[in-house]
């Protein structure tokens, strides 16, 4: 809403309702420098047809993923390797990077993936591409260089709290703007609790919840179930409850590590379910020093402007003019 207000005063006239037309503004106001205006999450791509040249960009902390890969007249990209896979003429050569850095820290660093000839967009950057080819990615927010420079600073206890408090309410306020149903994945954590009180602070009705529960764990300490609708009653959500047994996880373990190659968990499965399309999570709550709009945030998340399932057999294909 704020850059929707902000962009109409300044002459930008809106036909629709859609976070995309003014995401466009925004591009046409600011150009690539409209990254230092959004909050939160995103991973988009904007086709300039005047400049013949499409930028990429991702979001600072990286929680959403955009892969791609580009030969001598395609460009490929996706938030998923699968979707750039079942394009075809993508080799299976595993990434000697993607290998070494697995061993040494658990993890593929970025800007490699398990496959050579496909890249991921490092968090907090943005790419050019054009028919001579893609441009080195800039970044153009460093999470760990706002971090550093906000200890620089230094506070005594008593600040800190406020000012973490006061961000946290901020985010998560943002985080709540949508067009569609909005939850928050509720355990026994102090985490996930918080949220459910910043959120219940912002809100005029309640905040939808879901919780899952194992069978096996019913009765036990490890069952977060008890604890979850102690904060549900204690701050009066709509809470929803879902037990699995081992044989309901045993036969929707191949989906759940398909699932985990986007990033997405048993949990927001389930949730989806529950029809509760958008969730707070606590990495999406982390405050930024330039966080993204969520009206924008949502929109810019490919996989909410693509219906995920179609990803499973189609990405991105930009094929370049033979003259250029």
């Amino acid at each position: 809403p704020e850059l929707r207000r902000e962009l109409s005063q300044q002459g930008y006239h809106f036909l629709t309702a859609s976070d995309t037309e003014v995401l466009l503004a925004l591009y046409h106001r600011y150009g690539a420098d409209m990254f230092s205006r959004l909050r939160g999450m995103y991973a988009i791509g904007i086709w300039d047809g005047d400049l013949g040249r499409l930028l990429l960009a991702r979001d600072p902390y990286g929680i959403k993923p955009l892969y791609y890969t580009l030969n001598q007249d395609e460009l490929v990209f996706a938030s998923q390797v699968k979707a750039i896979q079942a394009g075809g003429g993508i080799s299976s050569e595993i990434s000697p990077a993607a290998e070494v850095g697995f061993l040494l820290t658990g993890s593929v660093p970025e800007p490699h993936t398990w496959l050579q000839e496909i890249h991921c967009l490092p968090a907090g950057s943005r790419m050019w591409v054009d028919g001579s080819g893609a441009q080195s990615p800039v970044m153009h927010q460093d999470v760990k260089v706002d971090i550093a420079m906000a200890m620089a600073e230094g506070c005594d206890e008593g600040e800190m709290q406020m000012a973490v408090r006061q961000s946290l309410l901020e985010s998560v306020e943002h985080h709540l703007v949508a067009d569609v149903p909005v939850g928050v994945f509720l355990s026994a954590g102090i985490d996930s609790g918080a949220l459910v009180g910043l959120a219940t602070e912002t809100l005029d009705t309640p905040i939808t919840t879901i919780t899952l529960g194992f069978k096996e764990y019913a009765g036990t300490p490890q069952d977060e179930r008890p604890l979850a609708d102690v904060v549900s009653r204690r701050y009066a959500t709509q809470h929803h409850e879902r037990l699995i047994d081992q044989a309901e996880f045993a036969a929707d373990l191949p989906a759940i590590l398909n699932s985990m190659r986007n990033r997405r968990s048993i949990r927001e499965q389930h949730a989806r379910r529950e029809r509760i399309t958008a969730t707070l999570n606590r990495q999406q709550a982390l405050p930024l020093g330039n966080e993204l709009d969520p009206e924008v945030g949502k929109i810019l998340s490919i996989d909410d402007v693509i219906p995920a399932d179609a990803f499973d057999s189609a990405a991105h294909h930009l094929q370049w003019p033979s003259a250029v």
